[in-house]
């Protein structure tokens, strides 16, 4: 995920959805609460459950914030997450992530991202990072 587009767009507001899958009976509910509107910096907060059909399901939760950096055209974010799966030898995952976004005046962004910052163990996904860029769309 992209940290730094937390304040791309300001908004204030709860989000909540459930995935339902009738393939290979895997669900997965989702909450997060995000706040780039009140104040300069923004902050999300969010929790997933991947429910899966006579199994054990696993949780994930994250805290993700992002601060514009002097302007909102360059942002700079981190996230730290909390994975529990029982399914798998270490239970407990403990990751963050770190990325710079700039956002140009034209609609176009351009971010960098390390992502998963700690050395992993047992089944997390390695370290590593990427590069993406967007174009908007549409204007509210």
């Amino acid at each position: 995920s992209n940290p730094a587009g937390l304040i791309k767009t300001r908004r204030l507001g709860i989000e909540a959805d459930y995935q339902l899958s009738t393939f290979n009976k895997k669900n997965r509910l989702t909450l997060s609460m995000v706040d780039s509107q009140t104040t300069s910096w923004g902050m999300g907060l969010g929790y997933s459950a991947n429910i899966n059909d006579g199994a054990n399901t696993s949780h994930l939760a994250y805290l993700s914030m992002a601060m514009p950096m002097g302007t909102d055209i360059i942002s700079l974010g981190g996230s730290f997450n909390y994975l529990y799966d029982p399914g798998q030898n270490h239970r407990h995952y403990f990751n963050g992530d770190l990325a710079l976004m700039i956002s140009l005046p034209i609609g176009v962004s351009l971010a960098v991202v390390l992502d998963h910052v700690v050395k992993p163990k047992g089944a997390e996904k390695t370290t590593g990072s990427y590069e993406s860029n967007g174009q908007e769309c549409a204007k509210k």
